[in-house]
């Protein structure tokens, strides 16, 4: 029988930890994180890791398991993945997926990634840079050149898949569509549960509390931290994420902090309607409205679907 695994996935700042939280309450579940930041050790107010208190009270995998300098791939992400999963298997409990990296969602459902070998950031940024100059009708035109097959699949305004087909291309010297699946795919069913907010004044409020409360909890003073700690690799991808990166910016520009809430909810809700773009790409066994929702239900949903 294929084992399965239930992965909660939505927006950032959309109630995902608190739903998972409560249902862990309630059901042998341990959570795993799906989350590209809360990996990383030392960042915890900017990523909103779970408090101490929680993570006393429910298992959580997958978070604090690397430092800077240190990367941490798609591929290294699955690995890891299924040893995790297979091991909260063998010990009867339900493993539940929590956070909102779409390219860690794109990998599972897809089933495990192709043999691409890995791109270092440093000639990802520089293959970017070039990429960006040019309109988004050049780079399609640019793609169904190197790679005719893979624009086949693309459409003429999908900026992310052209530049995906266009990375691959001029960083391996090799088609995207020429790439075979991995030999180690992903090796369990995923059970999709989506936070869909369908009230968006009522996301944007659930974003402005979060930096503020972000603020309030230290995040500049996480930041001076960091840099201290890390003086050396602050152009590392983690200082780029949301939260972060403002601050750094305010450091690095001698601007007050007046205007620092703003510019971090503007990035965030920008995020957060990239990732609702993604979702649209998947069909969720179950859509959770998180401003109105019952967790008996919920729960009883989890529990129909977990034989």
């Amino acid at each position: 029988m294929t084992k399965k695994c239930f992965i909660l996935y939505g927006p950032t700042a959309s109630g995902k930890s608190k739903i998972a939280y409560e249902l862990a309450q309630e059901l042998p579940i341990e959570i795993v994180n799906m989350d590209s930041v809360q990996v990383f050790n030392d960042f915890n107010i900017g990523a909103a890791k779970p408090d101490q208190s929680v993570l006393n009270q429910v298992p959580h995998h997958l978070i604090n398991i690397v430092s800077v300098p240190d990367h941490f791939s798609v591929a290294t992400y699955l690995e890891k993945l299924n040893v995790c999963l297979e091991d909260i298997h063998s010990r009867h409990k339900l493993p539940l997926l929590v956070g909102g990296t779409m390219l860690y969602l794109k990998a599972i459902m897809d089933g495990g990634l192709s043999d691409i070998p890995l791109i270092d950031h440093l000639q990802r940024d520089q293959i970017h840079n070039v990429l960006y100059s040019l309109t988004q009708k050049q780079r399609y035109d640019l793609l169904i050149m190197v790679d005719s097959l893979w624009a086949k699949k693309v459409h003429p305004n999908d900026v992310q898949r052209t530049l995906r087909g266009l990375l691959v291309y001029f960083a391996t010297n090799k088609q995207l569509s020429s790439h075979k699946k991995n030999n180690k795919p992903f090796q369990f069913k995923p059970v999709l549960m989506a936070i869909d907010p369908i009230d968006r004044p009522w996301l944007h409020a659930k974003i402005n509390d979060r930096t503020c409360d972000m603020i309030e909890s230290g995040l500049i003073e996480e930041v001076l931290s960091l840099i201290k700690r890390y003086p050396n690799d602050l152009d590392h991808f983690i200082f780029k994420s949301i939260g972060y990166k403002q601050v750094l910016d305010m450091i690095k520009y001698d601007h007050d902090d007046c205007a620092l809430k703003e510019k971090i909810n503007a990035a965030t809700r920008q995020y957060a309607k990239r990732q609702m773009t993604w979702m649209k790409h998947h069909k969720p066994a179950l859509t959770i409205n998180p401003n109105q929702y019952i967790l008996k239900n919920i729960k009883e949903w989890v529990i129909s679907h977990s034989n």
